[in-house]
């Protein structure tokens, strides 16, 4: 992996692993990281090599990201993955900034997000907190390989949920943009579009207007579509109930969760539960392959 910045800046690798612990890092493994800076309009690229996927986020300014000729802009917490086969990315410092670069690697890396690669979907999310998360742990707590491995299975879940809601941005007006980025990293937490509105500036009918024509679909239905798409992870991992992932998701009740759910998919979430039990299975088969790794 190389992150070349003017300079050449080498990421910082760890010591491998004992003999006993091979067969997790064969499944997932935080290989490294660099913290770096630049001032504002310098220009970058990142490049993925060997088996390594790179985790980019900004944790300070902005950033300006180009990926096999797809742009996006990245604010302050939002990160992109980018994979070897994309060739790497370019970018340029919007303003002064600040960022990390992760590197993970690990057969699990292409089990939860392969189908993301193959589509070419846009990684956008807020994965700062995750990101500084495994940083701290990898310099302030060595040898707990175990919890990195499981730190950084999360950190995919994470993401899988985030593409799969993901829309191009690339167009849209800023404002819209930026609802969309509020809709999709808070969507658990919003009363509704009123309160997206009022953090924007702008009011309610003006917003819904915009949003609309630009994404086709008004924001109260993006928002759900953010809810439900969330909720659907949650159904399949082991021992969830609806009531919780209702919850989890942002919905005010399990009822009106299962009416929208229904409206949205065509099946009830029991239904749909059913329908991916073997996903269920395999979720849980992931987390044993790394608990035995341990054994």
């Amino acid at each position: 992996m190389q992150l070349l910045i003017n300079n050449s800046i080498p990421f910082k690798y760890y010591t491998p692993m004992a003999a006993h612990n091979l067969r997790i890092r064969e499944l997932l493994w935080v290989s490294g990281h660099i913290g770096f800076s630049m001032k504002k309009d310098e220009e970058g690229v990142c490049q993925a090599q060997r088996r390594e996927v790179v985790a980019l986020t900004v944790k300070k300014g902005g950033l300006s990201v180009r990926i096999q000729d797809r742009p996006m802009q990245l604010a302050q917490g939002r990160g992109v993955l980018i994979h070897p086969n994309c060739g790497g990315c370019s970018f340029l410092a919007t303003e002064d900034f600040e960022g990390i670069a992760l590197a993970l690697e690990g057969t699990l890396v292409e089990q939860v997000l392969g189908e993301n690669f193959r589509k070419r979907r846009i990684f956008c999310s807020n994965i700062l907190p995750e990101v500084l998360g495994m940083v701290r742990l990898l310099e302030n707590e060595p040898g707990r390989e175990y919890d990195y491995s499981v730190a950084a299975y999360r950190f995919l879940l994470q993401l899988d949920d985030a593409a799969k809601i993901y829309r191009e941005e690339t167009g849209y007006p800023l404002l819209v943009q930026a609802a969309i980025g509020v809709l999709e990293e808070e969507f658990a937490y919003l009363d509704g579009i009123a309160e997206v509105a009022e953090r924007l500036g702008v009011t309610e009918s003006h917003l819904i207007r915009v949003f609309s024509s630009s994404v086709g679909i008004p924001p109260g239905k993006y928002l759900k579509r953010c809810r439900i798409e969330h909720a659907k992870s949650l159904l399949v991992q082991p021992e969830m109930t609806v009531a919780l992932a209702a919850s989890m998701a942002g919905f005010s009740s399990a009822d009106y969760f299962s009416k929208s759910f229904r409206r949205e998919t065509g099946m009830s979430p029991g239904e749909f539960i059913r329908s991916h039990t073997g996903e269920k299975k395999s979720s849980k088969k992931s987390r044993t392959l790394i608990n035995e790794a341990y054994l």
